[in-house]
């Protein structure tokens, strides 16, 4: 038993050891590009668009595939291969929103009164993000790129090497890992509950098209969706309101883009139904969250030391957990950093 509680440290550690040390070194990166390219245009620096753009480009040709190098020569265990019928695929389409949502409506709540007790109001940079992409690019970026590399680093590449010290703490380390990567609090919250789901689903079958083609799903859904009901709709704008709690501007916009508003209200009603069908299911389908045991499984009461308590997942945890919370208070130490180092250039 000792000896896997040290093969387990060992392996837990390296995998948030090298997602930290290659997160980093992928920030660095971006800083090098940024400093080079205000050299060549004698000034000028590289913003917007064109940044959030390569810095997708950064994270899925460099990044991502450096992660994996980092950790895949630790041993891996066989995850027993099954198929879901087509019954089961379309009940966990309903299920993966409802999840989603759930847990992003608890987010947003904890978002808003953290937002009123720093005085920044509710954080959501993702948004942001979006909006600044086209349609396509977000199509491509968000609805395919996005769920095919992270199911690979955070379901396959992690529970592959750590199943069989424990599904339980396989599944808590893929979802939490995957929450705190995406290095907000809204985001944290149903990111978390997303991949714990997803690293069940891949748990029972050992395949990850199946995650892969939820993930997809849900991105793609809810590009949607917010698209129709914020179509016509300036959303930093009415963000803007919200946060100041200007009933009058809020009401003045209200009233200039009613049948946006009505748009929304049918799309509202749409997922509602969608939410509910995912409540029921949940429910019907409760005794099929069942784990496995495997004989080099950690003993309960020596899990969480094993998991966390170890230099590489304390790094990782502590590092994103502290960037998470500057965020909550409007500082994002990477930009202030750039911009210092910008200035003496």
């Amino acid at each position: 038993m000792q000896e896997n509680i040290m093969k387990a440290r060992k392996t837990y550690s390296r995998i948030g050891m090298s997602y930290t040390l290659m997160y980093l070194g992928y920030l660095v990166l971006l800083l090098v590009v940024m400093a080079l390219y205000k050299v060549i245009t004698n000034g000028e620096y590289l913003m917007g668009h064109s940044l959030n753009l390569l810095d997708m480009a950064v994270r899925f040709v460099i990044l991502y595939p450096l992660m994996y190098l980092m950790i895949r020569k630790l041993p891996k265990f066989d995850i027993p291969k099954n198929s879901l019928g087509i019954k089961e695929i379309l009940a966990c389409l309903p299920i993966t929103y409802t999840i989603m949502y759930i847990a992003n409506l608890l987010g947003a709540y904890i978002n808003v009164y953290v937002g009123k007790t720093t005085g920044v109001g509710g954080v959501n940079p993702i948004v942001e993000f979006v909006s600044d992409l086209s349609p396509i690019e977000q199509i491509i970026i968000v609805a395919v790129l996005a769920p095919i590399f992270e199911e690979f680093l955070f379901r396959k590449f992690i529970i592959d090497r750590v199943i069989g010290y424990g599904e339980v703490a396989a599944m808590f380390v893929s979802g939490f890992m995957f929450g705190l990567f995406h290095g907000n609090f809204i985001q944290f919250v149903y990111a978390t509950a997303l991949g714990m789901f997803y690293a069940f689903i891949y748990m029972r079958t050992g395949k990850l098209f199946y995650t892969i083609i939820l993930h997809m799903f849900l991105n793609g859904f809810s590009l949607f969706v917010t698209n129709v009901m914020m179509r016509g709709v300036n959303a930093p704008e009415l963000q803007q309101y919200l946060n100041n709690g200007d009933v009058d501007g809020y009401m003045e916009y209200f009233t200039s883009h009613v049948e946006d508003y009505a748009a929304m209200i049918v799309m509202g009603f749409f997922v509602l139904a969608i939410v509910i069908t995912g409540i029921v299911l949940m429910i019907v389908n409760r005794n099929k969250f069942v784990f496995e045991s495997y004989a080099e499984e950690v003993e309960k009461d020596l899990r969480f030391r094993t998991v966390a308590l170890n230099p590489g997942m304390l790094f990782f945890i502590i590092f994103f957990a502290i960037t998470i919370i500057l965020t909550q208070f409007g500082i994002n130490w990477y930009d202030s950093l750039v911009n210092a180092i910008m200035r003496m250039i």
